[in-house]
């Protein structure tokens, strides 16, 4: 039972331990989790990909109405002024699989 006690022998398992449980936490994706900023009020994230991809668009400010965000989309991507289609319309254009909840914050 005194060799297992051996200080040599009881910093080696505690290294190899030590390696065991920390290489999977440094090399795995942390888990989805909302966020909280004490005394703030609660939002969703969801990250929410477009087909046509929307790139070299001017920046739009974040908004709680997913119509906002697209209507706004909509205007910048025109090179001459018109109005927005309906909400329906600009749904089947950007972000189709995307729907409007409560309490969440687009940011485009």
């Amino acid at each position: 039972m005194r060799k297992w006690l051996r200080p040599g022998r009881v910093v080696a398992v505690s290294v190899a331990v030590a390696i065991v449980v920390l290489i999977p936490i440094a090399f795995t994706t942390p888990v989805a989790h909302e966020i909280h900023t004490p005394g703030a009020t609660d939002l969703h994230a969801q990250l929410a990909n477009s087909n046509p991809p929307l790139t070299n668009y001017p920046p739009i400010q974040p908004s709680q109405s997913l119509d906002t965000i697209r209507c706004e989309i909509w205007t910048t991507h025109r090179q001459i002024a018109s109005p927005c289609p309906d909400s329906a319309g600009l749904a089947q254009i950007y972000f189709p699989d995307l729907t409007q909840r409560p309490m969440t914050a687009y940011v485009p």
